[in-house]
């Protein structure tokens, strides 16, 4: 495999408009600026189906996202032409990367009962999955998704237990919230053709 800053062909980076996102957009503006490419800002939940249409239409993109919302992508379209062909370590927060968790009470364990839960609704397929497996177990869930706010909707009493990306924990804790469980982590995902040479 080559280095993921060099690319036999012109072709497009693909990277997420998302300030909070500039490790991304830094590997994608170096790429394409070492390469001559063309790069495109999109919102990150965007980025795969974006990059897979253009592989479509037999065009060379790689796309820069944060890995969770791949597999969110993977998940929703089984039948894509992407793959992960490098990943970047994130190295930072309390889990060492973004992490996708379950958050209740801090003065609570999870039980077996009913709840309800707010999901940040670019994790819906990922958090389906997730609570498919609870419920198999005899958990219930009623299932709200939001974009956003999830932290706010817990402070003021529109749910039990959230499901949300936990980096630092600072917003968690301020909240009252405890991690119960880590659904899933994520690197920096380069995507691009199942066939990609970069």
């Amino acid at each position: 495999m080559r280095s993921f800053l060099t690319a036999p062909d012109m072709f497009i980076v693909i990277i997420p408009k998302n300030s909070r996102l500039e490790c991304c957009r830094q590997i994608g503006q170096e790429i394409a600026d070492k390469n001559d490419s063309k790069l495109i800002e999109l919102r990150g939940e965007d980025i795969p189906f974006f990059c897979n249409e253009l592989i479509n239409q037999g065009k060379n993109a790689i796309g820069i996202i944060p890995e969770d919302l791949f597999e969110e992508f993977r998940i929703g379209n089984p039948r894509n032409n992407l793959s992960i062909f490098k990943r970047v370590i994130w190295n930072e927060g309390i889990f060492g990367k973004p992490t996708l968790c379950l958050l209740g009470p801090e003065s609570k364990n999870l039980e077996k009962g009913d709840y309800k839960v707010v999901i940040d609704s670019k994790y819906k397929k990922i958090s389906k999955c997730y609570l498919n497996r609870l419920e198999k177990q005899g958990y219930s869930f009623q299932k709200i998704y939001v974009r956003g706010s999830c932290e706010e909707m817990f402070l003021n009493g529109m749910c039990d237990l959230i499901i949300d990306i936990v980096l630092t924990g600072n917003s968690a804790k301020k909240a009252g919230l405890a991690v119960y469980d880590k659904i899933f982590s994520s690197d920096i995902a380069l995507i691009g053709g199942k066939n990609e040479n970069l």
